[in-house]
């Protein structure tokens, strides 16, 4: 069900007054920020991204850790 059905038939229960307009924005908000905050599944997030990355950086620390270490001084010497 999309959330504009929900809200239809929100509308519906509204319009044959079974329940109230106050109850009708509070169920529409609920409808709304749960369809915004839903992620699907198979989706790249910011943090599926990050471990993966760290997961192909961590098996070479030797190498990758002091690269790390002179960015991170080069950038705190320059301030940027």
């Amino acid at each position: 069900m999309s959330q504009y059905d929900g809200i239809s038939k929100l509308a519906d229960l509204k319009e044959k007054g079974l329940i109230t307009e106050e109850e009708f924005e509070q169920s529409k908000k609920k409808i709304l920020t749960q369809e915004v905050t839903q992620v699907k599944e198979g989706t790249f997030t910011f943090k599926v991204i990050m471990l993966f990355a760290l997961g192909l950086i961590v098996p070479f620390w030797p190498i990758s850790l002091p690269v790390f270490w002179y960015l991170a001084w080069k950038s705190y010497k320059t301030g940027k």
